[in-house]
């Protein structure tokens, strides 16, 4: 008989240089799902496209609150990420 192991963990952005809802889509509390045997998944984060020449800006996105009998590894529950600004074509020189 084969078990079905599902872990639980909370998804949630958090700003470092960028501005929340300004630059990228808020998450706080998003719960995400692992299947069995799954150690990694995918969560799409919206960046803002804005036509603003700026600074390379940088949030923040975290796992916490597992669910019942799991653990978060302290090496992987958080990661920067850093939005790169590809408006540079649009700057006008005088």
């Amino acid at each position: 008989m084969s078990h079905q192991f599902l872990f639980f963990s909370e998804f949630s952005t958090h700003p470092i240089t960028a501005r929340p809802a300004a630059d990228y889509e808020v998450y706080n509390g998003l719960v995400v799902e692992f299947g069995a045997g799954v150690r990694s998944i995918n969560v799409p984060v919206g960046i803002t496209n804005d036509r603003i020449t700026e600074l390379n800006e940088t949030f923040k996105v975290a796992l916490s609150d597992p669910s019942d009998n799991f653990q978060l590894c302290d090496t992987i529950t958080e990661a920067t990420i850093t939005i790169l600004d590809s408006d540079r074509k649009y700057a006008r020189c005088n």
